[in-house]
């Protein structure tokens, strides 16, 4: 039996470290529910994973790191292959990459929360794991064996070593697109169409969640395709750095806009948008850039959260601030992690790749929910939602 070399070993450990951000999204959307939506989230999050971790292994990860149609699209030869040379890498590799793609699809999901039919968890889950992630992760991260990237974007030399465009922009992007196909939640808003203030709910897991999404990021900072390098301790050290900073830029946000965001809410944005901010970049940048870059993602994350419940999005846990918003910067801001001439042109890039993703992950989502919901009703009855029922509400009986 062939020993497990570091690169292996460190992978797997940061895969352990992603598989906390669900349950930290968890965590949050549990903290900001009403009953019946309390009942429902663990169902909806378990089915979420399990439907990532299958299609991940079945042909997502092929898709993405296997041979290439013009740098478009991924040619998937099958499940994940564990046979031959650098079997415990590939091994490994998979493994984070699954529960990376199961960390995108809870975020998706999350743009949903209280008012989805278990049909259109699935729906959109599969959607996430099986098509968005795949083919934008191949336009990321496509590559041949001997390390030559192959996917457009890629090509291009957009740079998202930490995933904030692969999974934070995808997976914000959609779970927007979610939320603007249901709609939002019953009684959020008054009859002139202001939000209504809703009371504080359960505090605790607000921050016990917020602090399991950020220690799950740091997983995706710290492994992806790099293995251990030396580089890696620093891109902690500016990942913790640019959440702490995000941490002041959501609250001077929220104070300085003076914004009715409660201040938990608001600093538990700016942690996550935080980390998001520098996830592209934090193997390049230093702790400055990641501090000055984790204070303007917080920032902007709770102004988007504010501008975004004002024009009808209804986003319980941040998807399109904190994710979206705060993976889009990220994507400009790795321009700025890089000590080299040329500063316009690589904004432009960065700005393109964050898009295209943005983009696609989006319309896709929100095109094939529109064409589904003419037919099969996506959102629960307002009874449902409020009460719970059989749709909704999973009990046991004996």
């Amino acid at each position: 039996m062939a020993p497990l070399d570091a690169d292996s070993l460190w992978l797997i450990l940061c895969a352990a470290l992603v598989g906390l951000l669900p349950i930290g999204l968890l965590a949050v959307e549990l903290g900001d529910s009403r009953p019946a939506g309390i009942r429902t989230a663990p169902v909806r999050v378990g089915t979420d994973l399990v439907v990532a971790v299958l299609l991940t292994w079945l042909f997502g990860f092929s898709w993405v790191h296997g041979p290439s149609l013009a740098g478009l699209v991924g040619l998937a030869p099958g499940p994940v292959d564990l046979g031959g040379a650098g079997a415990s890498w590939r091994a490994s590799l998979a493994t984070w990459h699954g529960l990376g793609v199961g960390a995108a699809v809870v975020i998706a999901g999350a743009g949903g929360s209280e008012r989805a039919r278990p049909v259109c968890s699935l729906l959109t889950a599969a959607l996430v794991a099986g098509v968005i992630l795949p083919l934008t992760g191949h336009w990321l991260h496509g590559g041949r064996p001997d390390g030559i990237p192959v996917g457009w974007l890629a090509r291009l030399g957009v740079i998202d070593h930490g995933n904030a465009i692969a999974v934070h922009v995808a997976a914000g992007a959609a779970g927007l697109a979610l939320t603007a196909a249901l709609g939002p939640r019953r009684g959020r808003y008054d009859g002139l169409g202001r939000p209504r203030r809703r009371p504080v709910r359960a505090n605790a897991m607000q921050v016990i969640g917020g602090g399991l999404v950020v220690l799950g990021s740091l997983g995706l900072v710290a492994g992806g395709r790099f293995g251990w390098r030396a580089e890696v301790p620093g891109a902690i050290l500016v990942g913790l750095l640019a959440a702490a900073a995000g941490v002041a830029g959501g609250l001077v946000a929220r104070r300085v806009g003076r914004l009715p965001t409660h201040p938990v809410r608001a600093g538990r944005l700016g942690a996550v948008a935080g980390l998001v901010s520098v996830s592209a970049a934090a193997l390049l940048g230093g702790p400055a850039w990641g501090a000055a870059t984790g204070f303007i993602g917080g920032g902007l994350a709770v102004l988007a959260d504010h501008h975004l419940l004002h024009r009808g999005f209804d986003d319980p846990v941040g998807v399109g601030s904190a994710h979206l918003v705060g993976g889009l910067w990220a994507a400009v801001a790795a321009a700025f992690a890089v000590d080299a001439p040329g500063l316009p042109l690589r904004i432009a890039i960065q700005l393109l790749g964050g898009l295209a993703v943005a983009g696609t992950a989006g319309l896709l989502t929100h095109g094939v929910l529109a064409l589904i919901d003419r037919w099969v009703p996506l959102r629960v009855t307002p009874f449902s939602e409020e009460f719970g029922s059989g749709e909704l509400t999973v009990v046991e009986r004996g």
